[in-house]
């Protein structure tokens, strides 16, 4: 029979009506959940909501695409991690190291998961399936203000970290490119004493190790970062397409390279599984 529904849930024209007004071009969802709690902030757009006349949300042009995700993962996967994982296997042993691998792709693997049951699960509590939601956001909506403010400044340390190692990494990688087209790089280092040094050694490394210094090539490498952080995120798109481009030629090369050689040391090892681990980790 007829009856009073438990849930109104207001249809896409409501939405529209209620959220207009916000500054930004953007619009935010306000709506109770089963428990009567409100959840505000999420980010909607009007061409999802299924009204406006076919007005688009300003906010959605700043947005990465799929295949713009993928790129930047990758980019950001190969830095200095992936430069140190060859080290790493080397020094302590390949049988570790896959382990070690294995451990780290399954606690990330789960990690995404529980994130994104969290994300689903919220939106079918407020049943609102259009919001845009982000770690940050769903620490204030189930475990308050507090939390969300000790996840973004978790985030931002793990993210600094990420940034200062690349940047030296890049640094160091200039210093041996400049080494190489010009046979010298300059640095001034200012512990244990002031003084202008240079290095002729195209290493990974020209400088060497725990010096306090800052060489030809940090200056340049700060001086891209200053360039590509004074633009959005979603405008540094061209600049991603570029590194994924020079990543791929790299890779090719580099197998071309070195596959002769490998099959050259693999002949003379004589089966020798943890000597060639070690040999090419090195």
């Amino acid at each position: 029979g007829e009856g009073t529904p438990l849930l109104e849930i207001p249809t896409a024209s409501q939405r529209v009506k209620q959220n207009r007004g916000n500054t930004g071009g953007g619009f935010h969802s306000s709506k109770l959940n089963a428990g009567g709690s409100s959840l505000s902030g999420s980010r909607v757009s009007i061409s999802s909501l299924g009204g406006g006349g076919g007005v688009v949300d300003p906010e959605e042009k700043y947005k990465f695409g799929v295949q713009e995700i993928i790129i930047l993962c990758m980019n950001t996967m190969n830095g200095p991690g992936l430069l140190a994982l060859p080290k790493t296997l080397a020094e302590c042993g390949l049988v570790p190291g896959i382990m070690a691998l294995a451990v780290m792709a399954w606690v990330t693997t789960r990690t995404c998961y529980i994130l994104a049951e969290s994300i689903h699960a919220t939106k079918i509590a407020t049943f609102d399936f259009e919001m845009e939601l982000e770690f940050t956001d769903l620490m204030r909506i189930h475990f308050g203000p507090v939390w969300e403010t000790v996840a973004l400044i978790m985030l931002t340390l793990t993210l600094g970290s990420l940034a200062i190692a690349q940047i030296t990494v890049s640094a160091q990688a200039l210093d041996a490119m400049a080494i190489a087209l010009t046979g010298r790089s300059f640095a001034v280092r200012y512990y244990p004493a002031f003084e202008v040094i240079s290095s002729s050694s195209a290493s990974l490394q020209p400088f060497g190790v725990n010096q306090s210094l800052v060489s030809v090539g940090f200056v340049v490498a700060m001086i891209i970062c200053v360039g590509l952080g004074l633009l959005d995120l979603t405008a540094n798109t061209l600049p991603q397409y570029i590194s994924f481009s020079l990543l791929a030629c790299f890779v090719l090369s580099g197998v071309l390279h070195i596959l002769p050689i490998t099959m050259d040391v693999i002949a003379a090892s004589d089966g020798d599984i943890t000597g060639n681990a070690s040999y090419f980790g090195s």
